[in-house]
C-alpha cells in the first residue's frame, strides 16, 4: 500500500510540476544591425514552485525529491533548447545585419 501511495504521489507531482522551467521566444529590435531578431530566454513558473511550501511529512519528502529530479531534467532540456535556438538566431542575425562593417583586406 505504501508503494502504491508513493507511486501515486510521484506521478501526481510530476504532472503538477510539468514545465516549471521552460524556454520562451522573445522578439526584439537590434539597433546596431537595424533588424528585428529573436532569442530564447529561460522562464520559470513561480506558482508551481510556491506550491511546494504547502506539504508536510513523508509525502512532502517524496514530492520534493520528485520535483527536484523533474526540474533538473527540465533545466537541462530547456537550457539545451535555449543554447541551440540562440545560436541559430545569432547566425540568422549575422546574415541579415544591415550595418555590417565591410571586410578589411590588406
Amino acid at each position: 500500500m505504501k508503494i502504491l501511495q508513493s507511486t501515486l504521489i510521484a506521478i501526481l507531482t510530476s504532472l503538477l510540476s510539468a514545465c516549471v522551467i521552460y524556454p520562451e521566444k522573445v522578439h526584439y529590435y537590434d539597433e546596431d544591425c537595424g533588424v528585428t531578431s529573436k532569442k530564447y530566454e529561460l522562464k520559470k513558473d513561480i506558482e508551481k514552485i510556491e506550491q511546494l511550501g504547502e506539504c508536510v511529512g513523508q509525502a512532502c519528502a517524496i514530492k520534493l525529491l520528485a520535483v527536484a529530479g523533474i526540474t533538473s531534467a527540465e533545466l537541462v532540456v530547456s537550457g539545451t533548447v535555449v543554447m541551440a535556438g540562440n545560436t541559430v538566431y545569432w547566425l540568422e542575425k549575422q546574415a541579415n545585419c544591415k550595418n555590417k562593417a565591410p571586410d578589411s583586406q590588406e
